[in-house]
């Protein structure tokens, strides 16, 4: 066997994860929020569309006009989740971040992740979260060994770092969730 063969080569759901988790690198923390969840409504935008029947307008009624239905990042998730496309404790999760993200995107005198509402919403989305953090610090755990617990994770990553680690976990498995989901047929 040659060395070649040692080497892990990355899947989708890895090169996800790191597309995810490095986008929040290069933004302020308003931006890093405002822009990961405007993802994930892309994500659900798309998830959606490839499970309803196709529209017959050029542009689709539900999603891209003015005074559609499904235009906030609110309405998608509930219809996601009423469609079978999430998980409660995903639905739950995207709230969660949306509420984060009108936190950034609205206040005027913002703290940023050292708002005690974000902190709270975090340690919300830990606790909804659990068994993919738990997972997350027993494989940091042979990395960085103070990492044992979610205090720990955010002690030793921060406040942005542990969000960011959350988010892009969570949203690493949606894009290849669209390929598998089937229309509904047209009559």
């Amino acid at each position: 066997m040659n060395d070649e063969n040692l080497i892990a080569k990355p899947d989708k759901l890895t090169d996800n994860f790191v597309r995810f988790y490095k986008q929040m690198d290069n933004e302020s923390d308003r931006g890093a929020i405002i822009v990961s969840v405007s993802l994930l409504d892309e994500l659900l935008t798309d998830m959606i569309k490839a499970k309803l029947a196709p529209s017959l307008e050029t542009r689709d009624e539900l999603f891209d006009t003015a005074y559609c239905p499904f235009s906030s990042f609110s309405a998608k998730t509930d219809l996601a989740y009423r469609l079978g496309l999430i998980r409660p404790s995903i639905r739950k999760s995207f709230h969660l971040l949306r509420r984060i993200r009108n936190n950034f995107a609205h206040a005027t005198n913002i703290k940023g992740f050292d708002s005690p509402s974000t902190q709270d919403r975090i340690k919300e989305l830990l606790r909804l979260n659990h068994v993919l953090i738990k997972t997350l610090t027993q494989l940091l755990k042979d990395e960085v060994p103070a990492i044992e617990t979610t205090n720990d994770l955010i002690k030793n990553l921060g406040w942005r770092k542990t969000l960011q680690l959350l988010f892009a976990s969570l949203a690493c498995a949606l894009p290849e969730t669209i390929e598998d989901i089937g229309s509904i047929v047209a009559p």
